[in-house]
């Protein structure tokens, strides 16, 4: 879509990827979400429907190794080129959002865990936006808590394309088969929601939380471990149940850039 052959069709392209990096997150939301609902009641089918769960709960494993341990946490490096730009596109083809604006407000999670302007807890922007994941812009952008990711000319570009990508990757769908791109946003559905789970629970109750849902949670259930300090939110065994940490080092990371956790928290 970038080589169009004149430099007055890239201007357009980059104002309009411009434009949808600012609604593009709700409008997101809304489309996949809409979509599902109308999909189960018009077009409901048991075989599809645990397809698009079981891709859905993929989905959310595979987007969160690149958004939260790789992009967010540094938790490891990539093996090569082609892994990495493997990665890209999962958060695309997932519709997992772009990996810079995931990783500000996950990072910001972090440094403000539970208190303004964390944008991740139920405690300060409500249960249904956390669960939703649904964006907020109440806070100024500060830089430098991605400047690493902003020196990265690769992530910069799935950052300013990326939902340019994204919504004619949607619209191929639609056009091909508008049952299929139900039940692919059923899906995208069902890994926003995983995601949700797991931030509404987690910081639900007075103190962070680890969650018994190991397997649906990929290995991201430990969240009382995770938050414990910066070196324990680079490991990539949190747990027995990682299954994020089975695939990050057997398939995508560097063996030298793991860090590998040794001790079980009590």
């Amino acid at each position: 879509m970038l080589i169009l052959g004149s430099g007055n069709n890239i201007i357009m392209v980059k104002k309009i990827s411009k434009y949808l990096n600012r609604y593009g997150a709700k409008i997101t939301i809304l489309t996949v979400f809409l979509t599902a609902l109308y999909t189960l009641f018009e077009h409901f089918n048991y075989n599809y429907l645990l397809i698009s769960l079981i891709a859905g709960w993929i989905m959310y494993g595979l987007s969160m190794i690149v958004n939260h341990r790789y992009m967010s946490h540094s938790v490891f490096e990539a093996k090569n080129k082609f892994v990495l730009y493997l990665m890209y596109s999962w958060v695309v083809l997932f519709g997992s959002g772009s990996p810079l604006s995931w990783a500000y407000s996950h990072r910001l999670h972090h440094i403000y865990t539970d208190v303004p302007p964390d944008p991740q807890s139920p405690k300060t922007v409500g249960y249904i936006k956390t669960f939703f994941a649904w964006p907020s812009n109440s806070t100024k952008f500060k830089s430098k808590f991605v400047r690493d990711l902003i020196q990265n000319k690769e992530v910069m570009f799935v950052h300013t394309y990326y939902y340019t990508f994204f919504f004619s990757y949607l619209i191929l769908l639609m056009i091909f088969s508008p049952i299929l791109f139900g039940y692919v946003c059923l899906s995208i559905s069902f890994s926003y929601s995983l995601l949700g789970i797991l931030n509404t629970w987690a910081h639900s109750g007075n103190s962070i939380k680890s969650i018994p849902l190991p397997i649906l949670l990929f290995g991201e259930e430990n969240h009382a471990y995770h938050h414990t300090s910066v070196a324990a939110s680079r490991v990539v065994n949190t747990s027995q149940w990682d299954l994020q940490g089975v695939i990050i080092k057997n398939f995508l990371a560097k063996s030298d850039s793991l860090s590998y956790r040794k001790a079980k928290l009590k």
